[in-house]
């Protein structure tokens, strides 16, 4: 009697074992197929948000916007935003000279005197600019948390100028609202 005793709660042991690991299976392919589709959810925003305001940007600029948004923990339809007012996501893409004899570069125009925040980015490529945009941005909502249009200090932090760009950005992300 033991010994079918100790038999059948070895066969009850691993029948638990293998319902625990099919159920744990089951719970990662639910949950994986969910972050799946929130980014391709993600990734349609963004194509969306650029065409509604003209521009048809590359897959490699989109994936760019979403990885450096989800790194960062920004908002990936503000990071978009500043994308499309910067260079038109790249279709407008060259360096800028500035008055003040810095340089913007990329299709997020980084500013020469952020280089120092990014020196781990190629910003000259899609995928270099976005992240270091995202990781400036992320900088400036962290310092500035207060500030309810901190996201214009993208551009500057000049009361004139911050009003101009939060009102382009406000435009921008405003045509995504309209259906």
């Amino acid at each position: 009697m033991r010994t079918n005793r100790n038999e059948h709660d070895k066969r009850v042991n691993t029948l638990l074992q293998v319902f625990i690991l099919l159920s744990c299976s089951i719970i990662v392919f639910l949950l994986t197929s969910d972050a799946r589709a929130d980014k391709t959810q993600d990734l349609r925003a963004i194509k969306s948000l650029a065409l509604k305001n003209g521009y048809n940007p590359s897959k490699d600029v989109i994936n760019a916007i979403y990885k450096a948004s989800k790194a960062y923990h920004i908002d990936f339809l503000e990071l978009t935003a500043i994308g499309i007012i910067e260079t038109g996501l790249g279709k407008y893409n060259k360096p800028r000279h500035n008055t003040n004899k810095t340089v913007d570069v990329g299709i997020f125009q980084i500013n020469t005197i952020n280089k120092v925040y990014c020196k781990q980015y190629n910003l000259k490529t899609a995928q270099g600019s976005a992240f270091c945009a995202a990781k400036l941005l992320n900088r400036i909502k962290t310092l500035y948390k207060q500030d309810k249009k901190s996201l214009a200090r993208y551009h500057s932090n000049t009361p004139k100028f911050k009003k101009i760009y939060f009102n382009q950005i406000t435009k921008v992300l405003a045509l995504n609202a309209d259906k």
